[in-house]
């Protein structure tokens, strides 16, 4: 029973241990598509702009460092 609960536990523990893993890899896929995201957004908006008024320049896209 001791070595059944402890095998439990540990098996629990590498459960819990690959869903932070799969979380953190969706986290940074759901970024980089945001980014891409944002990227294809500003070069539209920063083509249109320029059609008008040269001079303005596309300053491109930051990534706003987050309390999360």
């Amino acid at each position: 029973m001791e070595v059944a609960a402890r095998e439990n536990a540990s098996s629990s523990d590498g459960i819990h241990d690959l869903e932070d893993l799969v979380k953190r890899i969706a986290r940074t896929e759901k970024i980089d598509e945001s980014k891409e995201f944002a990227q294809d957004v500003q070069d539209s908006l920063s083509r249109s702009v320029q059609r008008s008024n040269r001079q303005i320049k596309n300053r491109g896209v930051r990534r706003r460092l987050s309390s999360f």
